[in-house]
């Protein structure tokens, strides 16, 4: 399968490092890298079930709902979207995908999401550091394809120092993958 991304994310496509980290100003491509990401690797290891988040759930329509759909446009995929839910359904060659919207307005909502494959946080300097935990250990269920949380941000420190401390302190992250289209 062929995918076209950008030349800066080309080693992004494969990587299969528990956290892709994606940081860049506003037009970079780092979100709709991220949905390329989440359809190329959904339709080469199928039954995937993506949960893809920002910190508020009313904001997601704007912004990485209206990217994911129009990727699949793109690619002529036969989709259907549940707006009231924001759920979004799929089929690929090696099985179906889904897609939960979520927001973590009430963070207890997310304890019972079950079987999720991999997560897009989106806008993670919305997140605390605390919110960014519960969701690494709701992606602990064994399954036949790697785990991955991609976080896509613009370079706000003071927002989330956590993001700072974590993938670009002087230790570097063993699990991540860091593509920093600034300096922060």
């Amino acid at each position: 399968m062929r995918i076209r991304v950008s030349k800066s994310f080309q080693p992004l496509l494969d990587a299969e490092h528990r956290y892709l980290v994606m940081c860049g100003g506003a037009g970079s491509g780092k979100s709709e890298f991220a949905a390329r990401k989440l359809f190329y690797r959904s339709v080469r290891e199928g039954r995937h079930r993506w949960l893809v988040m920002r910190k508020v759930r009313k904001t997601l329509g704007d912004s990485v709902v209206r990217v994911v759909l129009s990727v699949l446009a793109e690619n002529g995929v036969p989709h259907a979207y549940n707006k009231s839910d924001r759920t979004l359904s799929f089929a690929g060659p090696a099985g179906p995908n889904e897609v939960l919207f979520a927001g973590l307005d009430d963070p207890e909502k997310i304890k019972s999401i079950k079987g999720v494959t991999s997560v897009w946080l989106e806008e993670a300097t919305e997140f605390a550091k605390e919110d960014f935990l519960q969701i690494d250990l709701r992606l602990r269920e064994p399954g036949p394809a790697y785990r991955q949380i991609m976080l896509t941000f613009n370079p706000v420190e003071a927002q989330a120092r956590w993001l700072k401390d974590m993938f670009f302190g002087a230790a570097p992250n063993p699990d991540a993958l860091v593509l920093s289209l600034i300096h922060i």
